[in-house]
């Protein structure tokens, strides 16, 4: 006899009819009244809009952390990657934004780690290490261990030719100048000249700033930027100049000898950052990608638990949303689901900037640095150039010199809106009369980024204060980007990180 016949016989023996034994094991199967038994949930299903780093992390973790939930991103372009993007011209490898990525903070490096890719991120170039400054028709080099905007050694400024010597001896007297009292946000230009004085604010820490925010000195926050670690300097220690001395200046450094920055805590792909978004979307599951899939609207009525995207074609309802776009996109998706919510992210300013990638097959000179920065005091077209292969091996072939030369930023976005061939020509121009670089072109190639460079102006955090309370009050939406909290690769990683962690408590 088949043992489930045995088994069903011994049952009915138990109970008095057949009727009662499926009335009691329905009963006692009932998870309401026998709590010991498992109760099955239906997994959550997860949007992801925006595939920039922020996004594809973001589905990542989720995916980690949930592997049965059902997670879709949605991206409104053809790739994924945001403004990470490099290409290829025979031998030559163009980055389209960040060509490097430093390893502190150590999400980004971390990230690498866990994607496979420690083994192919190279170093940089440890001959032509540092920057030069632009002034009056000649390039003098950042002092050795300036760092923004305090030196971790005096003699270096001392000896430098790019300040004359009033500036070089107020730059001196930083560690004399009064901290402030209060605990306000400060602009980088109030801050900077408080302490650095009027010709080390124009003419050094100005340009190497602006070099990496492209914003506008007067607005640009301290406390919401990188710049916050000086603030705390100045609170601690009382001045930039005994912080890096007795504080920062401490720390050990295989960059003693580099100017400018630490470069050895720098780091990019062998391939280029293209290689860092194709492995984490990879990872994070292409499968789960939409590409081309500009969405129209996000809703979701009060007495709803899910929430609608609409991308005009179909609407799809998911039980929670993570939103990695830019702030622009972000309030206009919100604007039907939090007026006031979708305004003040709205408010959240952008600038604008063009990349002119410049090739020289047979250039009549290498500057031998990394980059070079021009003060907004020379009223020049370009904020900065960067020698990419000066910087990392792979870039361009022997000989040859790949050059990036970027204009626009915040206090020249007229500039971004001139056709192709007008930036090319200011381009190859002002390198020539700045740099005294000419050469043949093997090719050029110009990339714009209309309103995609986060602007933290003064009180930054205070918005983001008031952003938070009104997300407090829409339970299943996070929100998350580099318009927020850090517009640098190992910002975006942890900002995905923390909103897959916060979508999926």
């Amino acid at each position: 006899m088949p043992l489930l016949t045995i088994g069903l016989d011994r049952l009915v023996l138990f109970y008095r009819t057949p009727a009662e034994m499926i009335e009691r094991l329905m009963t006692h199967s009932s998870p309401e009244q026998n709590p010991e038994l498992p109760v099955t949930q239906t997994p959550p299903s997860i949007a992801v809009v925006g595939g920039g780093v922020t996004g594809l992390v973001a589905l990542r973790e989720i995916r980690q952390r949930n592997p049965q939930a059902k997670v879709r991103l949605f991206e409104s372009s053809s790739r994924v990657g945001g403004v990470l993007q490099t290409t290829r011209n025979d031998s030559w490898l163009v980055e389209h934004s960040a060509d490097m990525m430093a390893t502190s903070p150590r999400e980004g490096w971390a990230l690498c780690e866990a994607l496979g890719l420690a083994e192919e991120m190279l170093p940089t170039n440890p001959t032509h290490r540092g920057a030069v400054v632009y002034r009056n028709g000649k390039l003098y080099p950042v002092p050795d261990g300036f760092s923004l905007m305090a030196p971790s050694s005096v003699i270096p400024l001392l000896k430098s030719s790019l300040l004359s010597w009033p500036g070089k001896l107020r730059l001196a007297c930083e560690r004399w100048v009064r901290p402030r009292s209060d605990s306000r946000d400060e602009s980088f230009e109030s801050f900077a000249r408080r302490r650095c004085g009027e010709e080390a604010y124009q003419y050094l820490v100005q340009p190497l700033v602006s070099g990496i925010y492209t914003a506008d000195p007067a607005k640009l926050s301290m406390q919401a930027t990188a710049l916050a670690r000086f603030v705390k300097m100045e609170q601690t220690y009382g001045s930039l100049t005994r912080g890096m001395l007795q504080g920062e200046g401490k720390k050990p450094s295989a960059d003693k000898q580099a100017n400018g920055a630490r470069y050895s805590m720098f780091v990019a792909p062998r391939l280029g950052m293209q290689q860092l978004v194709d492995r984490l979307a990879d990872e994070a599951g292409r499968e789960h990608i939409r590409t081309e899939t500009p969405l129209k609207a996000l809703r979701k009525e009060p007495d709803q638990d899910q929430w609608e995207l609409d991308d005009g074609r179909q609407v799809e309802r998911f039980d929670r949303v993570v939103l990695a776009t830019s702030a622009p996109q972000a309030a206009r998706l919100l604007a039907e689901v939090d007026e006031s919510l979708s305004t003040e992210i709205g408010r959240i300013e952008h600038a604008s900037s063009a990349v002119v990638a410049l090739a020289f097959p047979k250039p009549n000179r290498n500057p031998g640095v990394f980059g070079l920065v021009v003060p907004d005091a020379e009223k020049r077209h370009m904020i900065a150039a960067s020698f990419g292969s000066n910087k990392f091996s792979g870039r361009a072939p022997d000989g040859g010199l790949l050059v990036r030369v970027f204009l626009g930023g915040a206090l020249n976005e007229a500039i971004t809106h001139e056709s192709d061939d007008v930036l090319v020509e200011t381009a190859v121009r002002e390198l020539r009369e700045i740099a005294d670089v000419t050469g043949t072109l093997a090719f050029s190639q110009v990339i714009r980024w209309q309103k995609t460079m986060p602007q933290y102006h003064v009180d930054h955090l205070k918005k983001l204060e008031v952003i938070q309370s009104r997300l407090d009050a829409l339970p299943g939406l996070v929100v998350a980007g580099n318009a927020f909290r850090g517009v640098g690769i190992p910002d975006c990683v942890r900002a995905g990180r923390h909103a897959a962690e916060q979508i999926c408590t």
